[in-house]
C-alpha cells in the first residue's frame, strides 16, 4: 500500500474505525473467545525463547494472535506491553515449546504472555473459504484469517486498490484526494471512482468511489474525522460518529449518529440536519439540488448543507462570519487498520 504525504492543495478523505478488535475478528463475540479457542495462553511473566519469524507492533494481544494465525510458519507468539501507551510488541515464533507452559524463560515484563496454537488445530488442516494448504498451514484469501481461513476479516470479496497514509499512531486509507477543491463527474464515475491510487506523484485526483465507500462503511462502526487546514491558516475539524454510506438503491445516502466539534476548531456540522441525505450528480439529481447548488454531493431534502466537492466550502460558525474555504492544505477521513 502506498504512503501519502500531505502537501498544499491536497484534499484527503479517510475513514476511522472505533474498535480495533472488531476490525480484526468480525465473527467473534469477544476477544477472550477468540484467544481461548485458538491458543493455549500461558500465565503472565514468562516467554518462550525460539527463532522469531517477525516482530510487529499491535494494539492488543488479540491482534497479535490474529497475525500469528495469518502468518505462514507461525506456531506460537510472545506478546509484551510496548513503551507506547495502549500498544504491544508481538514476536511471532516458528516453533512451540514442547513442554507447554513449563520451562519458559522469565519475561522482561510481568505482563508478557506466551501462547501457542492448540494442538487440536494442527491435527487436521482443511482450508476453508478458498484457502490453500501447503501441508501444515493454510494460505488464506485477503478477507479471511485463522488456521483454516475460517474467520472473516473484511466482507469484501473483490480487491480494491486504495491510497494509504501512515501517521504516528495508525495507518489510514484515503478515499478522496484532489489538487483542486471541486469534482464534477457523472453518476457512473462517482459510483466506480476514478484515477490511479498507485500514482506516487500525489498530483492526480483520486476518488475511491461511492460503491466501495458503501461496502467499507457497512463492515464496522466508523467515525469520520475531517481535518482541514485551509487558506485562512485556521483549522476546521468536525467529527461524525457512526458514519455510513448506504447502498446504490438508497442513492448512497449519508447517515451518522452524532456530530462533535473538536476543541479549538472553527467548524460546526455543515451537513443538512434533515434526512435523508442522498448523493446527487448532474445526471442523477435526486432532489434537483445539483441544479440549484452547482456541485455534486450529499444534500438534505431542501438542498441544504455544504458540498465537500464544491469550489468553495462554507463551514458554519455559531458566531461571526462563516469560514469560507477556497483552498485546502489537507483534509482527511481515517480508517484505522
Amino acid at each position: 500500500m502506498l504512503g501519502s504525504i500531505l502537501v498544499a492543495g491536497f484534499l484527503l478523505f479517510v475513514l476511522s474505525g472505533s474498535d480495533a478488535s472488531e476490525l480484526t475478528v468480525q465473527n467473534s463475540s469477544s476477544a477472550t473467545d477468540v484467544r481461548m479457542f485458538d491458543y493455549d495462553m500461558c500465565p503472565r511473566g514468562a516467554v518462550f525463547s525460539d527463532q522469531q519469524l517477525t516482530t510487529a507492533k499491535t494494539r492488543s494481544r488479540l491482534e497479535c494472535a490474529n497475525r500469528c494465525s495469518s502468518t505462514v510458519g507461525c506456531e506460537a507468539f510472545n506478546v509484551c506491553p510496548d513503551d507506547l501507551p495502549g500498544a504491544f510488541t508481538c514476536h511471532l515464533l516458528s516453533d512451540r515449546n514442547p513442554q507447554g507452559c513449563d520451562g519458559l524463560t522469565a519475561a522482561p515484563s510481568s505482563d508478557c504472555r506466551y501462547a501457542a496454537k492448540e494442538l487440536q488445530e494442527l491435527q487436521e488442516l482443511i482450508c476453508q473459504n478458498g484457502g490453500t494448504s501447503n501441508g501444515t498451514h493454510c494460505k488464506c484469501p485477503p478477507e479471511f484469517s485463522g488456521t483454516w481461513c475460517e474467520r472473516l476479516i473484511w466482507a469484501v470479496y473483490v480487491k480494491v486498490s486504495v491510497v494509504c497514509r501512515f501517521t504516528g499512531y495508525s495507518p489510514t486509507r484515503v478515499f478522496v484526494r484532489t489538487t483542486n477543491m471541486s469534482f464534477d463527474v457523472d453518476w457512473a464515475t462517482a459510483k466506480a471512482g476514478f484515477d490511479d491510487p498507485h500514482d506516487t506523484s500525489r498530483k492526480g485526483d483520486f476518488f475511491i468511489g461511492l460503491e466501495n465507500l458503501h461496502i467499507f462503511t457497512q463492515q464496522f462502526r466508523y467515525w469520520n474525522k475531517m481535518n482541514m487546514n485551509h487558506d485562512g491558516g485556521k483549522q476546521a475539524i468536525p467529527k461524525y460518529y457512526g458514519f455510513r454510506v448506504g447502498p446504490e438503491s438508497s442513492n448512497y445516502t449519508l447517515t451518522y449518529e452524532y456530530y462533535e466539534k473538536q476543541a479549538g476548531s472553527l467548524a460546526l456540522d455543515g451537513f443538512s440536519p434533515e434526512e435523508p441525505r442522498p448523493f446527487s450528480t448532474r445526471d442523477h439529481d435526486v432532489h434537483g439540488c445539483v441544479a440549484q447548488r452547482g456541485y455534486m454531493g450529499w444534500y438534505g431534502p431542501n438542498c441544504d448543507g455544504y458540498s465537500l466537492f464544491a469550489d468553495v466550502i462554507i463551514w458554519p460558525k455559531k458566531v461571526g462570519v462563516d469560514v469560507e474555504i477556497t483552498k485546502a492544505t489537507w483534509n482527511m477521513y481515517r480508517l484505522v487498520i
